[in-house]
């Protein structure tokens, strides 16, 4: 899986969560922010991508649950 196939996957998976994503194709990053208070965090794909190759889908979840768990905390 490379990082285009991880940004689409975590994008369609939060596809029910109020937040906005933003690209860096240079950088291979992926902003991920609320869209209330503009509060979110920034995610390096290139290492996901290499640990993919050795955890496949446990590393997609993982990664997924600490982005929910970020985003629902910069709301409190």
């Amino acid at each position: 899986m490379n990082v285009f196939e991880i940004r689409d996957y975590l994008k369609d998976a939060m596809k029910e969560e109020a937040v906005t994503f933003h690209f860096d194709r240079k950088e291979e990053t992926l902003r991920i922010e609320r869209n209330d208070n503009h509060k979110g965090l920034t995610i390096k794909l290139a290492p996901v991508a290499a640990k993919y190759k050795e955890k496949k889908e446990k590393i997609l979840d993982e990664v997924l649950y600490y982005i929910k768990e970020t985003i629902q905390a910069f709301g409190d």
